[in-house]
């Protein structure tokens, strides 16, 4: 059970800014969790049914990687933040 436990540890996408370099306007949610694993918050922005942009929130030691989506597909500037120390 434990080496399973580890298996599935290591196999986890780590948040890294190389990672973070290989996202690319017009990517899908899906595409960008394959790189950087589920985001830490899910934010809708807009009113009615459909959000006009939903937001993807990555957190890692204090620093935070806002994703910004709409109809599913990254917006062309739609990262803002950093793993990087600061």
């Amino acid at each position: 059970m434990a080496a399973a436990l580890a298996l599935l540890t290591a196999c986890q996408p780590h948040l890294t800014n190389a990672n973070l370099a290989e996202v690319k306007p017009g990517m899908t949610s899906k595409e960008v969790e394959s790189l950087l694993g589920l985001p830490a918050k899910v934010e809708f922005e807009g009113s009615g049914h459909s959000p006009s942009f939903t937001h993807y929130i990555y957190e890692q030691d204090g620093r935070k990687v806002k994703l910004t989506f709409t109809e599913d597909r990254l917006t062309p500037n739609g990262v803002s933040g950093s793993f990087e120390e600061k």
